[in-house]
């Protein structure tokens, strides 16, 4: 599957976008039930969570084999 294909499928609701420790990333914005991230070309790698600690983004990949998938989502 193509990555545009693979990225097709994600409905963008936020619930798999938080840092190795779980937080929400300073970049993970809410618009409605939808949520987008202000550096989504860049988002792996250093960051801030919410609180303003220096974390790294968690990959989809990687939140998925430790939490599993959200209900809901597009890539189930």
């Amino acid at each position: 599957m193509s990555d545009a294909n693979w990225e097709s499928r994600c409905k963008r609701c936020g619930k798999c976008c938080h840092t190795k420790d779980g937080i929400a990333c300073e970049h993970l914005r809410y618009i409605g039930a939808a949520s987008s991230c202000d550096v989504y070309d860049k988002r792996h790698g250093h960051h801030r969570d919410i609180s303003g600690r220096a974390v790294e983004c968690l990959p989809m990949e990687d939140y998925m084999r430790i939490y599993g998938m959200p209900e809901g989502c597009g890539y189930r």
